[in-house]
Order: C-alpha cells, then structure tokens, then sequence
C-alpha cells in the first residue's frame, strides 16, 4: 500500500510501510530518519507522522518536511500529528490564572502539572522525566485534568503490571521499565543508545499558523486542520485508529493538520 508511517513506534498499520528508529514488529523497518526517508521520489499517496516532527530541531524539522514532500506522490497527502503548542501554552496560562485566584489542592496541582507539560519534554535528562514522576506519586488529586491531557498513556502507566520475573525495583527502574514497554525498544537496544537519540525530547514546537506556514513555504497546497476521524484520505476510516481511541484523539493535547502535494 503506497501510505506511509514515519516514527511509528507500536502504532502502525501491517500494510502500510511503517519505518522507525526501533522495530517493535516485522512490519516496521529500522531506520534513522534523521538521515532522510529511505524511499524513493513521488512514491506515497499518504505520508503520514504522529508526534515525531517536535524531536527535531527546527532547522532539521524543516529538512525532515522536505523529505516528506520529496516522497509525496503528486496530489497526495500529508498527514501530521504534533503536541498543540497553543493549546499547551494556553492551559498554562489558565492554569497560573486559576491558582492565582483561589489556591488550592486542585488549582495547585493543575499549575504544576501545566508546567511540567510546557517544559519538561525540553529539558529532561532521564527517561520519563518528570512526567512520569508526577504519574508516580501515590495521591494525584487532578486524574481527570491528566486523562483529558495525555489520554490512556496515563491511565496505563498507573495500571500497568510489571513482569513477574525480575521486576524493577526502584522508582527509576521502574519508570524505564514502563518507558521501554511502551516504546517496544529492549534493555540491550537501549544500553547501546544514547538518551537524546531515544526520542524523547521535544527541540521545537508548532501551532496552526506556523506549521502551516512552513508546510506552504515547502510546496504543500490545500492545508487545514483536521480532527481525528477526517481526512483528504478516502478511505481514512479505515485507518483512523492511528488517531482515535474509542471516540476520542489518542494523545489529546494534538495538533492534527493535513496539506496536498500539487
């Protein structure tokens, strides 16, 4: 099938060509997409990525869209999927305003997670960061602010059931382990890497406007905002549980934008 998945971690489709810089399947090649897509001109009629264009830096990121259009077919798509830099930005400032006014457990701990949010992705050292942190503690007074931001990946971490044998013991370990289990990516396979090529961190941020500034600056026509159930794809139904779960976005706090190849 001529559709395309870049970075696709554990979320892809077996019949679409799906490339990542760690396999968690057969179906997904191995590659660092930092050195350009590995296929040829003109070659997808759907080109698509999910919150893989913030890891890189913004003058990569501009490299890594042209690549995109390189091995965009003429009059297909692409589809991008990026944390929402407006939405983020402004949840922190209604977050500040809210804890300004009347401080209490919940203002103060929807601040200091709207901060964390904003920030953390950028300066992280360690796997899971604070985020996961957070996640960590036993009593979280705003679960329904962190669901509604980061969808199930919070509510898996809490549930999640470590392997019975040697399971991690320390808080760390365990934050790595959940990471690990999520990205697919084994002890060795980490051991060998280094923590900024993992992919963790963010190096740059969009919103609308700029995104579409940049998408329109690089070839791409016909760009709009999407939600995730449509698409110029036909036959996007199909597939949309890249985007969707259930009846809502799979990472909520999403950018989901959409431009043709003329």
């Amino acid at each position: 099938m001529k559709y395309l998945n870049l970075g696709c971690g554990g979320t892809f489709h077996k019949d679409w060509v799906n490339i990542d810089y760690a396999s968690v399947s057969p179906f997904v090649k191995i590659h660092d997409l930092s050195k350009g897509i590995p296929c040829d001109d003109n070659s997808f009629k759907l080109v698509y990525h999910s919150h893989i264009l913030e890891h890189f830096n913004q003058i990569d990121g501009i490299q890594f869209l042209k690549e995109c259009y390189r091995v965009t077919e003429y009059d297909g798509v692409i589809r991008i999927v990026i944390p929402d830099l407006k939405e983020t930005v402004d949840e922190y400032v209604e977050a500040y305003k809210n804890v300004k006014e009347n401080k209490n457990d919940l203002t103060r701990a929807n601040y200091e997670w709207a901060v964390i949010e904003l920030i953390d992705q950028f300066v992280r050292e360690e796997s899971g960061g604070e985020m996961l942190r957070y996640w960590a503690k036993e009593n979280i007074v705003n679960t329904e602010k962190l669901e509604s931001r980061v969808g199930s990946v919070f509510y898996n971490f809490k549930n999640y059931k470590f392997p019975e044998i040697n399971p991690p013991k320390g808080f760390f370990e365990k934050l790595k382990a959940f990471f690990l289990a999520k990205t697919g990516i084994s002890w060795e396979q980490y051991q060998t890497m280094k923590f900024y090529d993992v992919g963790e961190r963010h190096k740059w941020m969009y919103d609308d406007f700029s995104l579409t500034e940049l998408l329109k600056e690089i070839g791409y026509t016909n760009i709009t905002v999407r939600d995730g159930k449509t698409s110029y794809v036909e036959d996007w139904k199909a597939y949309m549980s890249l985007d969707v779960e259930g009846e809502n976005i799979r990472i909520p706090n999403s950018l989901i934008i959409e431009g043709i190849k003329k």
